[in-house]
């Protein structure tokens, strides 16, 4: 269906609006949005003035998700994904290049090259936790994210930290045991903390995993 005069005055002003904004999301919305309105080709244009925008890592893999998720373009996406891949550098740059590409494109073992990398340089009981819970979800190799749980437990610190852990233990293993002793030692943190809401909530926790 083509855009109704409005809608075309709507969306250059939109469009002139996020080029002169320093926040690339803008211009992911406009492109985003002529999609769902049946404008393919100025969506394209608007993503390629993100490509020629974009500087930081999280710029073009942002991009490069939208042109998996919005116009299904694989190969422009994958381009981009390697200009993502040589500006990456925090753990969780590797551990998001790892998912976007066994998510989108089913490369198992592209996939574990980045997550391996994003485990070597983590020390954050959270990341982790997500990386494991994706080697889970994604990989569905459990043994590997037993390993990578073991290493979010042993950073953990907090009620919380041990909480959610114990959670994804459950969930993603169907370890329970283990899932009720991490569980246990954030039940002895939180009570510690004298915070009574949360003691009730983990307290509940622990009497659910039996």
């Amino acid at each position: 269906m083509a855009l109704t005069k409005e809608q075309i005055k709507e969306f250059k002003k939109a469009e002139k609006e996020a080029k002169n904004s320093d926040d690339l999301d803008d211009l992911i919305d406009v492109a985003n949005e002529l999609i769902s309105c049946g404008d393919e080709e100025w969506a394209r244009k608007v993503y390629a003035s993100i490509e020629e925008k974009a500087k930081s890592f999280m710029d073009f893999y942002n991009l490069a998700y939208y042109l998996f998720e919005e116009l299904g373009d694989n190969e422009w996406a994958k381009r981009i994904l390697k200009v993502s891949e040589n500006k990456a550098e925090k753990n969780f740059h590797f551990r998001y290049l790892a998912d976007i590409f066994v998510e989108k494109l089913g490369e198992k073992e592209r996939s574990k090259i980045f997550y391996e990398k994003a485990e070597t340089i983590t020390d954050d009981t959270a990341e982790f936790r997500i990386m494991a819970s994706h080697i889970c979800k994604y990989m569905g190799d459990k043994e590997w994210a037993k390993k990578v749980y073991k290493k979010a437990e042993d950073k953990a610190e907090t009620w919380s930290e041990f909480s959610s852990l114990a959670e994804c233990l459950f969930e993603d293993l169907g370890d329970k045991e283990w899932a009720k002793n991490v569980c246990q030692k954030a039940v002895e943190l939180v009570e510690e903390s004298g915070e009574d809401e949360e003691i009730h909530d983990v307290r509940e926790q622990l009497e659910e995993l039996g």
